[in-house]
């Protein structure tokens, strides 16, 4: 099998495994299907930024990036490890690194898992760091909190 039969087939594979983990998850709302929901995003690294189309997954813990991304980028690796669930229940293991992302001039570190993936993903974390959520009724990127969330502490 060539390099582009192998590619098409992990798209094909990645679309079921999507596909499969939507109606496991509940991403319908009142019966109608959600759909897909993509963001710009800049991610920002030591060598430089790149803006992509991020996949925004709300069952997904972290930014997902292949490892050319990291590397052309120079995201910060840590000395971690992370087991990931992946949509088709099998269990991956994944490098850790540190990089910035923005999306809508709202700025914040945040953990980016190292996969091969087809389509890069945009994690729960990194929403929930730079305030936002998904509307369920109209599939549209919404601020809720402050840039960076709240800190409670006792005055």
């Amino acid at each position: 099998m060539g390099a582009r039969e192998t590619l098409i087939l992990q798209l094909y594979n990645f679309c079921l495994a999507i596909i499969n983990f939507n109606s496991l998850s509940g991403t319908y709302f009142n019966g109608i299907d959600m759909g897909f929901v993509y963001a710009d995003v800049t991610v920002h690294g030591i060598k430089g930024s790149k803006i992509l189309k991020m996949l925004i997954d709300t069952g997904s813990t972290y930014v997902v990036l292949g490892p050319e991304t990291i590397s052309e980028l120079g995201l910060i690796e840590t000395p971690y490890k992370v087991k990931i669930t992946l949509a088709d229940r099998r269990v991956s293991e994944a490098k850790l690194y540190i990089g910035e992302v923005e999306v809508r001039e709202r700025r914040d570190p945040v953990f980016i898992a190292e996969l091969n993936t087809p389509v890069p993903l945009l994690g729960v974390h990194a929403l929930e760091t730079l305030g936002f959520k998904i509307n369920p009724k109209t599939g549209e990127l919404e601020e809720i909190s402050p840039e960076g969330g709240y800190i409670l502490y006792n005055i």
